[in-house]
């Protein structure tokens, strides 16, 4: 099982790209790789083609060898958004993503398509770095008495295309404060600090459940 974030989610690209995919045992070994703001590439209309030659993007809980990967934004993002844009790759030094080829994103609340719901957890010592708010549910003197603390049935997801993009469109419910992201990296970067925090409990699920599929198979 492979998982990283944005720089950490880079270098395991490379490291997929390089070692497992062309390796058919080594393959046949791996159960997913949770690529959280890695701006894997795909053939347009495609969950495979560009980063890896044999390695889609996951439609199931229970597939194995796939690759989930998004960058989510608080609704459409704008022209020219760092993450999840079709025509560039993101500050990763990989450059312009080739005509014909696209940013995959593979929703973690629903990997089989259309909306689902997100299994949040924060640290409740959530860094605010880089002009980043902290979750709209750490507030001063309303820190929680746990070291997490989960949302529970507030933000749905669904992977949208707009203005060029393919991102992870996060909407609040039940009431729930919208997530945001403010200071020097906002707007263009929408919530990709947050990536792999608003769908935390979805990607516990799935190891869980990719496990129990692989074990199932004699793994």
């Amino acid at each position: 099982m492979l998982i990283g974030h944005s720089q950490g989610a880079f270098v395991l690209r490379k490291l997929i790209a390089q070692q497992i995919d062309p390796n058919p045992a080594l393959r046949k070994r791996m159960l997913s790789a949770i690529l959280a703001g890695g701006a894997v590439v795909v053939k347009q209309g495609s969950l495979i083609g560009g980063s890896f030659k044999h390695i889609p993007g996951c439609t199931s809980t229970s597939e194995l060898g796939c690759v989930v990967s998004w960058s989510s934004f608080p609704g459409t993002p704008p022209v020219g958004a760092d993450w999840g844009d079709n025509t560039h790759s993101p500050t990763d030094g990989v450059g312009p993503v080739p005509a014909g080829d696209a940013i995959l994103c593979t929703n973690p609340a629903a990997l089989s398509g259309g909306s689902g719901v997100l299994e949040s957890v924060f640290p409740v010592s959530f860094p605010p770095g880089n002009g980043v708010d902290i979750p709209p549910a750490e507030v001063p003197g309303q820190a929680g008495s746990t070291p997490f603390f989960e949302y529970n049935d507030s933000y749905t997801a669904q992977c949208s295309q707009s203005n060029g993009n393919n991102f992870l469109d996060v909407t609040p419910i039940n009431g729930a404060q919208a997530l945001t992201s403010t200071g020097v990296l906002a707007p263009l970067w929408g919530l990709h600090p947050l990536d792999a925090n608003i769908a935390l409990g979805n990607m516990v699920s799935l190891v869980a459940s990719e496990t129990t599929a692989y074990l199932a198979q004699g793994g």
